[in-house]
């Protein structure tokens, strides 16, 4: 009882909206969507049992028939089927989960977006004009809440309380499982902690995440408990992959000495290079959402020039490399196993053994599409076809938030986008990218690359502008413009064995990379103990 009411009294105009839509909506016949963290607390803090609740609808299939909090899971299929008056995303961060459903087929019914907006399937340019609206109206009252939240209270917790020396705080992204540099940096403290007498945690919001590090001893917080919250309170060092955490810990850890290590070096001009973002707005800084870095890691002198220094505000950017390639100089470790997707890995493992080549397809996020995959250009029937010909496997590894296709086919892995990819990439042939950083990383593999290059004019467009000139980016591999293109050059490279970017990408790695080994890691620990933990 008293912890609902305690976040009833963190979450008043949460309250007040559930309060309504459920005064509103009683017996309406409602389909939750998005069976994970946030949902299940909305659940246990809030009465919805006034509600027709026919169930939850998961994007992810394999969920489907799962029970959640009492609640049967469907997938976005069965929507038909059901036939709800309304859909409630149940998600913390709601606008991608929206725009997907509205975009779907079996979508017919008004979806409400943050628990009091009410809007019907419509058009893109509508879906647009919507979320503009809405978010224009939001913006004012968002500032209000979070300065009165955070700035009177936690803000000043964080300048009085005293920092622990040798803490360190690692809060790792939401939305995903554990993964990316976070993981390894935290992996590598893990095994030094005792030598060198520090105390870390990683933080993360995902309960599945947390429960499963726990079981295995690795030094994890749940975000939601008090404990939690007086860690970083009190740590000194806080290490970062992302600037997602900032809504989150920001005020919190807003005195100790902050280190991002960010997730890659990329092409497309992000943060303050990029002319379509609002990172300089006063709202960033008041919402503790724009840090400037105590250190900002880079992997060479080409990426600081060319790429972060513009991108970020930091003290010091230093080049030690980021910690998610060391994964590729060693045997993975039980902790490096966490976190990736077993099941595609099993069949990736029975592929191998049994002759195929591994093909790991890896694209970035097309903003213009939010997310929604792209099926004029992929005839999966057709790329199966092929790859059953040549004895090829090819692994779709999706941003994110792109929604891979359900149905199965031959020689083709669509690997969990919210898993972790890098342990598989050593055990594959060939990567095929376009515009994404981990063709950067994938160079330290020293295998061939293909960039799909499909929707160039496009992509800068609607989507980013890029950072470097096209042409210098995919010097290390051949560009294709459709998918006759890249079978070719599969064939070539994989059948025939020919390799003409062999010195490219050498030359490539040299610039993006100081130090092509294994240990970055334990070059920014080292950076970190001489020059942050004072």
């Amino acid at each position: 009882m008293f912890e609902k009411l305690l976040f009833k009294l963190k979450h008043p105009f949460l309250t007040i909206k559930i309060f309504l839509l459920i005064s509103k909506y009683k017996n309406t016949k409602i389909c939750m969507y998005g069976a994970g963290v946030f949902a299940d607390k909305l659940i246990k803090m809030y009465d919805f049992s006034k509600l027709n609740i026919l169930g939850f609808i998961e994007g992810n299939e394999t969920r489907k028939g799962e029970i959640f909090n009492g609640y049967k899971i469907y997938s976005l299929k069965d929507l038909s089927e059901l036939n709800p008056d309304i859909i409630l995303p149940m998600v913390k961060y709601p606008k991608i989960i929206a725009y997907n459903i509205l975009r779907n087929k079996n979508v017919s019914c008004p979806v409400i977006y943050k628990f009091n907006k009410v809007f019907n399937p419509a058009n893109k340019k509508q879906i647009n004009k919507f979320f503009a609206e809405v978010e224009v109206g939001e913006k004012t009252l968002d500032i209000f809440l979070e300065t009165f939240k955070y700035w009177l209270f936690l803000f000043p917790l964080a300048m009085l309380i005293p920092k622990k020396k040798n803490l360190i705080a690692v809060p790792c992204f939401s939305d995903v499982d554990f993964m990316d540099n976070t993981k390894y940096f935290s992996i590598y403290l893990n095994s030094i902690k005792q030598k060198e007498n520090i105390e870390f945690y990683l933080i993360t919001e995902r309960k599945h995440s947390y429960e499963n590090l726990k079981k295995q001893g690795f030094p994890v917080l749940f975000s939601d408990k008090l404990k939690t919250k007086i860690k970083l309170l009190r740590a000194n060092i806080s290490v970062f992959d992302t600037e997602s955490f900032l809504p989150q810990y920001g005020f919190s850890l807003y005195k100790s000495k902050k280190v991002q290590l960010w997730h890659g070096l990329g092409i497309k001009k992000i943060c303050y290079n990029d002319p379509n973002n609002d990172y300089k707005n006063i709202n960033k800084k008041l919402r503790a959402r724009s840090f400037k870095y105590d250190a900002f890691v880079s992997t060479s002198p080409m990426g600081t020039e060319k790429y972060y220094s513009k991108s970020f505000f930091a003290k010091n950017f230093i080049e030690k490399g980021h910690p998610r390639n060391d994964v590729f100089f060693r045997a993975p470790n039980k902790f490096d196993l966490i976190g990736i997707d077993n099941k595609a890995n099993e069949e990736i493992e029975k592929f191998k053994k049994n002759g195929h080549k591994i093909i790991i397809y890896s694209p970035t996020f097309r903003d213009a599409d939010r997310g929604v995959h792209n099926t004029e250009i992929f005839d999966f029937e057709e790329i199966s076809k092929f790859c059953k010909k040549n004895k090829f496997v090819i692994i779709f590894k999706f941003h994110r938030l792109v929604v891979p296709p359900k149905e199965i086919f031959d020689n083709l892995i669509f690997y969990n986008s919210k898993k972790d990819i890098y342990p598989i990439l050593p055990k594959t042939d060939l990567m095929i990218t376009d515009y994404s950083s981990i063709y950067m990383d994938y160079l330290l593999t020293d295998k061939p690359v293909i960039f799909f290059c499909y929707d160039l004019e496009d992509y800068i467009k609607n989507s980013r502008e890029l950072a470097y000139d096209i042409d210098f980016w995919t010097k290390p591999g051949v560009k294709c413009q459709n998918i006759d293109e890249v079978f070719v050059e599969l064939e070539k490279h994989l059948v025939q064995g020919i390799d003409e970017y062999k010195e490219s990408r050498e030359e490539m790695k040299k610039l993006a990379f100081l130090n092509p080994d294994g240990n970055s890691s334990e070059r920014i620990f080292e950076y970190i103990k001489e020059k942050l933990m004072v």
